[in-house]
């Protein structure tokens, strides 16, 4: 029961601007997308772009939904270009997605499923393909030619009908597409701590995430399971597109990196359509946890002032101690000048 009101309360999120929902999800869908094209000029750009551009976007997109649900709100360009300016402020929100520890996560996620695939396929390859490990042996005594070329390269990985080229498909293309998820995931979670730190806006973002985390604390998985009710679909839009995405560019091009920047392109594209709802969804998740947030900012408000005050009377302690061992030789010295006023 508990579960159905939280989707009956994202949906009322979403009523209350619906147009303009529709158009701040579609302009924020499309402009990471085509971000994220840049990745056709240089392949891997989206490593700088990602955290540089389209992590602000989404963010000011956030507060810009949020702002929606306030009596004659209204989006401009001016009020978009000052929530980017607050993602980038240390007194603001800067951090609030913790990129990097995302960029981590999804980094171990692509080294276990890359060497966990390559290892299943390299046996099947053997199996089914006699001249693999002479390929593969190729591969290696190329790469140990520091005089190699792309197009050497390039003609190895697609010599024996693209043997090579597709035992590498497999292992990376689905072990980028898991990374990728699990950023994604990690990324998403964490914008309740904007809409925490937004209502709450006399806090700094890093008591923000100190209380975010210590509500996640013993709740991991019913939290998971409520944001995963709510936004399940956005996840399958990116599959399907990112599958697609992937498909097209290895018919049309057969360069790896290529796949890859079609495949998040694509999967940018599909996603976008969610995008309107995914709004409303975030706003209606961290309502649902706002009683859990109220109870955590207090009582480690309160445990901050108790530990302060404890410095504080341990600090006035010390500072009588100190009088005491600053005086005592003082008064030794002045008893044995009365005594000895000649010295030795």
């Amino acid at each position: 029961m508990a579960r159905s009101s939280l989707i009956r309360d994202a949906y009322k999120k979403y009523k209350t601007a619906p147009f303009s929902s529709w158009i701040l999800g579609i302009v924020t869908g499309v402009l990471i997308a085509a971000i994220l094209a840049l990745d056709f000029l240089v392949p891997a750009l989206s490593f700088l772009t990602i955290p540089m551009l389209c992590l602000p976007f989404i963010f000011a997109a956030t507060l810009q939904h949020i702002v929606l649900n306030k009596p004659n709100a209204q989006i401009t360009l001016k009020s978009s270009f000052k929530a980017i300016g607050l993602y980038f402020n240390p007194n603001g929100y800067m951090g609030c997605f913790a990129f990097f520890g995302a960029l981590l996560k999804s980094v171990i996620a692509f080294l276990i499923s890359e060497m966990s695939i390559s290892f299943v396929a390299s046996y099947i390859y053997l199996a089914f393909h006699p001249d693999f490990a002479s390929s593969v042996d190729s591969l290696y005594a190329l790469l140990g030619d520091n005089s190699f070329t792309i197009e050497q390269f390039e003609t190895l990985i697609h010599a024996n009908n693209d043997l090579l080229f597709n035992y590498m498909v497999i292992c990376f293309i689905p072990s980028y597409f898991i990374a990728l998820t699990i950023f994604a995931y990690n990324i998403s979670r964490r914008s309740i701590v904007i809409y925490y730190r937004s209502y709450a806006n006399k806090l700094n973002i890093s008591f923000a995430k100190i209380v975010y985390f210590s509500v996640l604390r013993g709740k991991r998985l019913e939290m998971f399971g409520n944001y995963m009710l709510l936004n399940w679909p956005m996840y399958v839009l990116m599959v399907a597109g990112f599958t697609g995405g992937s498909i097209i560019g290895y018919f049309w091009q057969g360069d790896l990196f290529f796949m890859m920047a079609a495949g998040l392109v694509l999967g940018a594209l599909l996603s976008t359509f969610f995008l309107p709802f995914y709004f409303g969804n975030q706003e209606a998740f961290y309502e649902y946890y706002h009683d859990e947030f109220a109870e955590k900012t207090e009582e480690i408000t309160k445990m901050m002032l108790n530990n302060i005050e404890r410095d504080i009377e341990l600090s006035t302690k010390e500072k009588e101690r100190l009088e005491e061992h600053i005086h005592e030789p003082l008064d030794d010295d002045k008893e044995s000048d009365k005594k000895d006023p000649e010295g030795p």
